[in-house]
């Protein structure tokens, strides 16, 4: 942490590498970031793969579904720019290959459940059960039913809420989120008075590095989710 702030790599350090792969990780961890972000959907067939979208055209080519292919359909993909990916593509990442990086590296992973995660309960149930995460990991969603399945399961594992348009600021004792990662757009005196007064903790995404407040944000805000975590630790060092 830098001055007591965490900077996580939004899907790696997606400027310079292809999100969430594993170049992106390390690339992360090379440039000193906290932890990384990344998102999980599960394949046809069960497997948790790390990848953003549903669709996989804008990385792959394909105008198939994540959700709709087996594990073996998915491999065989490519992903990366349009006019790179065939030869120097890298291929879909698996949850299981980041926990073991993560391990290895004891760096903390915010997981973030897709939507479509939603409809395999009993499949991430299953996960929940087996999977160890790195100290100061925990699971973020933009769905509140999710993370109170994962709560069921698992209460170890800290959990964040994503916030919308929709949150209602003024409640969120009621939802009893460990944290609450909302965009920069966010950060205004009357959010985080409603965040500090539900007892929980604020991460701040869609930052880029040249935001004012990095050095010295309002309580209760802990840390960046960036793109850029060298910009974003240059700053706040």
């Amino acid at each position: 942490m830098y001055n007591s702030l965490e900077v996580y790599a939004h899907r790696g350090a997606s400027s310079t590498a292809v999100e969430n792969t594993m170049a992106a990780f390390e690339e992360a961890r090379l440039l000193g970031a906290t932890g990384v972000e990344l998102d999980i959907h599960f394949t046809k067939d069960d497997v948790a793969v790390v990848f953003h979208d549903e669709s996989l055209q804008r990385l792959t080519g394909s105008k198939a579904r994540i959700t709709a292919l087996t594990i073996k359909e998915v491999m065989k993909l490519k992903q990366g720019g349009r006019f790179t990916r065939r030869l120097l593509g890298a291929r879909i990442t698996l949850l299981k290959e980041v926990l073991q990086w993560a391990e290895q590296y004891a760096i903390p992973l915010n997981i973030e459940l897709k939507e479509s995660v939603g409809n395999k309960q009993d499949v991430l149930t299953e996960l929940l059960q087996e999977i160890t995460l790195p100290k100061g990991s925990h699971i973020s969603s933009f769905n509140e039913a999710l993370l109170l399945l994962v709560r069921q399961v698992r209460p170890d594992i800290p959990l964040a809420l994503i916030a919308t348009k929709k949150t209602d600021w003024h409640n969120l004792a009621d939802k009893n989120m460990d944290f609450i990662h909302a965009h920069k757009r966010h950060y205004t005196p009357e959010k985080v008075k409603c965040v500090a007064q539900a007892g929980s903790l604020m991460r701040l995404y869609g930052i880029e590095g040249t935001e004012s407040f990095l050095n010295k944000p309002e309580a209760p805000v802990i840390g960046y989710i960036t793109d850029y975590p060298e910009q974003v630790i240059d700053k706040i060092k």
